[in-house]
């Protein structure tokens, strides 16, 4: 064929281009190719960070909803995503939804938490909702990998096997020791759409609440053997999930028919030469009276002597009922 012929033809093969690339879901283009993994500080990493790295057939997507306008997602099932970094917290952020699937999550090749749970983390959610948080929190000083599997698998509830990545957040939260720690005290840290509500009848003046599955609130500990935590109930009141260590130890129903304020939860039996997580997170579920999934946390304390732990418990005992 003649460059003449070429010439002719150019326009139409321009518009065959074209045609093609509006075939392709919108703003959808192949992830660009791998490059160096370097160890990430604290920040903010987005999903289209060079030291995020991924393997297999992803696709990277652009979304005003998402934390920095994108994500990479996939339904390949053996597609894998990993990220090296140098502090004692990441958090992952992705998006939940009716066609999400199921993910496994590792750190320098363990699954995180229980041996039950093995990492497994279940992205399918009813409504669409982008920017989630899951933390990992409570590593030891040093540079560790977290590895994020496809498992091929999805909710039964799923119409999908879509996994989406849209960022990584790197800190390093401090370990604290002995002491009552306020709803806004910088110890606790929150992962989720956690606000501030003022309130005279909170042990300081405010609690942190949220209505969304899966935001957690998180204590790093040490030299204790007992814990308690503050809340309240309400007949609007949710669920919480308590964690130590990534173990369920129990689970509250928050629902009561008249409000009741600054309710113990107290534990204890903790190994006090040991650094622990505590993690208070919001089941999703309720009680079948209540009329929605609100979950207040009103303060923690880390109790280093067990005898101490029981006049805390004792005392806030003897100021519960409702208002």
């Amino acid at each position: 064929m003649s460059y003449a012929t070429l010439g002719h033809l150019r326009p139409a093969l321009i518009g065959l281009v074209a045609l093609m690339l509006l075939a392709l879901p919108s703003a959808a283009l192949a992830h660009p190719a791998e490059a160096p993994q370097a160890q990430a500080v604290e920040g903010l990493f987005q999903n289209d960070h060079f030291a995020v790295v991924y393997s297999g057939q992803w696709v990277f997507f652009t979304n005003a909803q998402a934390s920095g306008g994108s994500i990479d997602y996939t339904d390949d099932i053996d597609a894998t995503v990993s990220f090296e970094f140098n502090a004692n917290t990441i958090t992952i952020y992705r998006t939940l939804g009716p066609s999400r699937a199921i993910m496994r999550v590792l750190i320098d090749g363990v699954p995180i938490g229980s041996a039950e749970q093995d990492g497994i983390i279940d992205n399918y959610s009813p409504t669409v909702r982008y920017a989630v948080p899951y933390r990992v929190t409570g590593l030891a000083a040093g540079v560790h990998e977290i590895t994020i599997e496809h498992t091929g698998t999805h909710n039964p509830s799923a119409t999908g096997n879509f996994l989406d990545i849209d960022a990584f957040a790197v800190e390093n939260v401090a370990t604290v020791s002995g002491g009552t720690y306020q709803d806004t005290d910088p110890a606790i840290s929150y992962a989720g759409s956690w606000a501030r509500f003022d309130t005279t009848n909170a042990n300081a003046g405010s609690v942190y609440y949220t209505t969304q599955a899966g935001d957690a609130a998180y204590v790093i500990f040490s030299g204790a053997n007992a814990i308690e935590i503050g809340y309240a109930k309400h007949r609007f009141m949710g669920i919480l999930d308590i964690y130590l260590d990534g173990e369920l130890i129990q689970t509250l129903n928050c629902y009561e028919a008249s409000a009741v304020w600054q309710v113990p939860f107290f534990y204890a039996g903790i190994d006090p030469s040991e650094t622990h997580v505590l993690e208070i997170r919001n089941n999703g579920a309720r009680d079948p009276l209540a009329t929605d999934n609100y979950t207040y946390i009103d303060w923690i304390t880390i109790i280093p002597k067990l005898h101490d732990a029981n006049a805390q418990h004792d005392a806030h005992r003897a100021t519960d009922g409702p208002v």
